[in-house]
Parts: C-alpha cells; sequence; structure tokens
C-alpha cells in the first residue's frame, strides 16, 4: 500500500494502534477525539478526550 507523504498523519497509527487494543483486550484504550481541520487539511487528535 502506497501512502503519499503528504497524506501521512504521525498521530494516525498512534489512534489505530490504541483502537486495535480496545478490540483486541477491551477497554479502556480510548484514542481519544479527533476532529478534521479544513484549513490545515489534516485531522487534530485531542489525547486527553475520554
Amino acid at each position: 500500500m502506497y501512502v503519499h507523504p503528504c497524506h501521512f498523519q504521525p498521530e494516525g497509527p498512534a489512534a489505530a494502534l490504541l483502537m486495535w487494543a480496545r478490540e483486541e483486550f477491551g477497554p479502556p484504550a480510548h484514542p481519544g477525539e479527533a476532529s478534521f481541520d479544513a484549513a490545515a487539511g489534516r485531522y487534530v487528535y485531542d489525547w486527553r478526550a475520554g
């Protein structure tokens, strides 16, 4: 799978890993809240949420 460098966000794999851990082992792993910043063209993660 090719991921164009301008589409990669370092926070993405961290959130995916936390979501996988929650599905595999159950709560309390929570990746936090994510919102899309249209001006910046990227997702913004609030790791303190949840």
